[in-house]
């Protein structure tokens, strides 16, 4: 095999997104069960953050009501996402969200088991 013409010096590391306010992007969704509870839905989102370049994707996490007390609180957090990405408040589709931004307010989570990260602390509405 020949030696690959790439000087991996100049390829820079991923980092986490400034805590603070950032216009992101949707990457990919998927609806699907919520760990350890079959039947109960989540919107899984990866989110770019579209200004700031070396960024590791930010990944969040919509409950769908499942009939517990928190239903309220899932709906809210879902009204808010859609608000903030544009999307209709009346039957909302996961599957036309694709590539769609917004703007979210966003911190760096500790976490000494799988490493810091940023997560989305709210949607700007």
């Amino acid at each position: 095999m020949s030696r690959l013409d790439f000087n991996l010096n100049d390829v820079p590391d991923l980092v986490n997104a400034t805590p603070g306010e950032h216009d992101l992007a949707i990457e990919s969704v998927e609806v699907k069960d919520r760990n350890n509870s079959p039947g109960n839905l989540v919107i899984h989102l990866r989110l770019k953050v579209v200004d700031e370049e070396n960024t590791f994707p930010i990944y969040h996490y919509l409950c769908l009501p499942d009939g517990s007390d928190n239903d309220d609180n899932f709906l809210r957090s879902l009204k808010a996402f859609c608000i903030a990405f544009n999307t209709p408040l009346e039957n909302p589709d996961p599957d036309d969200w694709n590539g769609l931004t917004g703007r979210a307010l966003t911190f760096v989570a500790i976490d000494d088991t799988y490493g810091d990260r940023a997560s989305v602390k709210k949607f700007i509405v």
